[in-house]
């Protein structure tokens, strides 16, 4: 080997030492920043809905809620389980809850504040026990219940009378039950809870009777030879009946009229329908099956007027306050394809919901739950202390939940 050859060789091992020196010693390459993403997500709504009759005015529909226009933080609410057990009703008397535990028949009350639990009474039940209305005062505990036995639905009634003079009872009263006579289909408790009425199926006919629980006597208001009716109370003075939903068939909403025992149609024709009636009896929020899934409206019978709704849901998963100028409702963070509101109400399509806030004058929209994960399935909302807590059963596994406090409180 040369001379030449041999510095030519040396300078070439130079160089490769010197670029591994390098690249072991030298600092990694900066990975790219990735872009912020934003938080803000409107959530999906329903198309605008029809007005529910032929000559009413509709207001025009809402916009979709904007990105970041519902600004609740996460975890600025609270979720609190009231019930371990499954509940077959519930109701608010005063700062408390009280319900019925479905599979051991005890009656409940529950303080809204502390959650401290009083055992009331209990129900000698064979069965678990479907649904339940239970009231409450200084004098007596009533409970109005059903049980299915061998796919038949059987009424019953309890009640439990209190005396200042009792003696103190060291063990559960056990309330005896006696059942409703006939083939009773449906009841209800009026806003006063001291009347029933009670659907029954006579023959070819459904008849409506009003039970004065005061005076134990009853009247006839209401008779038809349509057989799938679905009864309410909203007003004193009315009752509405809505004909059981189905997404292929036209529904009708009729509202009885106490004072002269006459019944109105305020809606007709609406495929899917169900309704929640006000307090007040003026305004009637309304769902409907829709090409897009569910659609919500509120209608207004004494102007005759409809506002459309942003939020997709049933009637069946809210509740209006009480002087009848705020509906809340649950509705689906996101909903789930299937045929409205037929699968929802056979239990094939199930909702993990949102709360809104809605104004009944307005129908403005306002979103006041959505933390993760949601609320679940709501059935059977109550609002208590004039909207600033709510009470709720699951529908998956019927057990009883609080919303606490929201923060910050609603306002008007």
């Amino acid at each position: 080997m040369n001379k030449r050859t041999l510095i030519l060789l040396l300078i070439l091992i130079t160089l490769i030492v010197g670029a591994a020196i390098w690249w072991w010693l030298a600092p990694p390459l900066a990975e790219p920043t990735p872009a912020p993403i934003d938080p803000g997500q409107a959530f999906p709504v329903s198309p605008p809905l029809p007005p529910p009759a032929a000559g009413t005015t509709s207001l025009p529909s809402l916009p979709p809620p904007a990105h970041g226009s519902n600004p609740l933080p996460r975890g600025s609410s609270r979720l609190i389980t009231l019930s371990e057990r499954a509940v077959a009703g519930a109701a608010i008397i005063s700062d408390r809850v009280l319900f019925l535990e479905r599979d051991t028949g005890l009656i409940v009350e529950m303080d809204l504040a502390d959650r401290a639990r009083r055992e009331l009474a209990r129900l000698p039940i064979r069965a678990p026990i479907a649904e339940a209305i239970l009231t409450l005062d200084a004098q007596k505990l009533s409970v109005w219940f059903s049980v299915i036995t061998s796919g038949q639905k059987n009424y019953f009634s309890a009640a439990l009378k209190f005396t200042a003079t009792a003696t103190p009872n060291l063990t559960l009263p056990e309330i005896e039950s006696e059942p409703f006579g006939g083939a009773v289909q449906d009841i209800v408790l009026d806003p006063g809870r001291d009347r029933l009425f009670i659907l029954e199926r006579v023959g070819e006919e459904t008849i409506g009777k009003v039970f004065d629980l005061k005076t134990q006597k009853s009247r006839l208001v209401f008779s038809s030879r349509a057989n799938q009716w679905l009864a309410a109370w909203p007003e004193k003075n009315l009752i509405a009946l809505t004909s059981k939903p189905a997404a292929e068939a036209a529904g009708y909403l009729y509202l009885l009229n106490l004072r002269n025992d006459d019944w109105q149609k305020i809606l007709g024709g609406v495929n899917g329908l169900t309704t929640l009636v006000s307090p007040s009896g003026q305004k009637i929020l309304y769902g409907r099956s829709g090409g897009r899934g569910l659609e919500l409206g509120l209608y207004d019978r004494i102007r005759n007027e409809t506002i459309t709704l942003a939020v997709s849901t049933l009637p069946e998963k809210c509740v209006w306050s009480s002087d009848a100028s705020t509906i809340y409702c649950a509705a689906p963070r996101s909903l789930p394809a299937a045929v409205y509101p037929n699968d929802w109400l056979a239990g094939e399509a199930v909702f993990d919901d949102l709360l809104w806030h809605i104004n009944a004058a307005t129908g403005v929209s306002r979103l006041i739950w959505a933390d993760e994960p949601g609320l679940g399935d709501v059935i059977n909302l109550l609002v208590a202390e004039g909207g600033k807590k709510f009470v709720f059963t699951d529908r998956l596994t019927n057990r009883l939940f609080l919303i606490g406090e929201l923060t910050p409180p609603l306002s008007e």
